[in-house]
């Protein structure tokens, strides 16, 4: 990466100590291209507080909450219908929406999976927690089994959703 700087010569100049430094040679005939630039801007912000709804008083499911809309979905490789319309704005603390469903809101739409588990938590955060492991599978011409490893070192109250590790395992 060569740094910016104000003059034309400068960056050319770094272009070609790199260039030199990394292929050995340079091309004095071939025009330079600009071919990707990377700009970072860093400025000062303020404190976000990260409030709660206060206490929970949700603990509903697909079963109890109010639907916008019952739509037929396609989620994993299936057809699935009754799929759930949800808008997150009437989500209440503690309510738990099992897949398959589709959660709308202002700035997002979430896709819950069939397997997977949304739940709104206190701090108006959406979890989604896988609750069926998925299929072991063989890769094609081998014996080696992949398939979802939980990893409960990772999984903390501080993240907002669960992280899965991958493992080979040897049937």
């Amino acid at each position: 990466m060569v740094p910016f700087s104000q003059s034309y010569h400068e960056i050319v100049s770094g272009f070609n100590e790199l260039h030199q430094a990394q292929y050995g040679f340079i091309d004095p005939s071939r025009a330079h291209v600009v071919e990707a630039v990377e700009v970072e801007a860093i400025g000062a912000g303020e404190a976000v507080e990260d409030s709660t709804m206060g206490e929970a008083g949700g603990g509903r499911t697909l079963d109890s909450i109010e639907r916008l809309a019952t739509v037929t979905s396609h989620m994993a490789g299936g057809w699935h219908e009754n799929t759930a319309v949800v808008d997150r704005n009437i989500m209440l603390p503690g309510d738990t929406l099992d897949g398959p469903c589709i959660i709308r809101e202002d700035t997002a739409t979430t896709v819950v999976e069939p397997g997977w588990q949304a739940v709104l938590s206190d701090r108006a955060h959406l979890i989604l927690t896988r609750v069926v492991p998925l299929p072991s599978r063989v890769a094609v011409g081998t014996d080696v089994v992949r398939g979802p490893t939980f990893c409960p070192a990772l999984s903390t109250p501080e993240l907002t959703h669960t992280l899965l590790c991958w493992s080979r395992r040897i049937r």
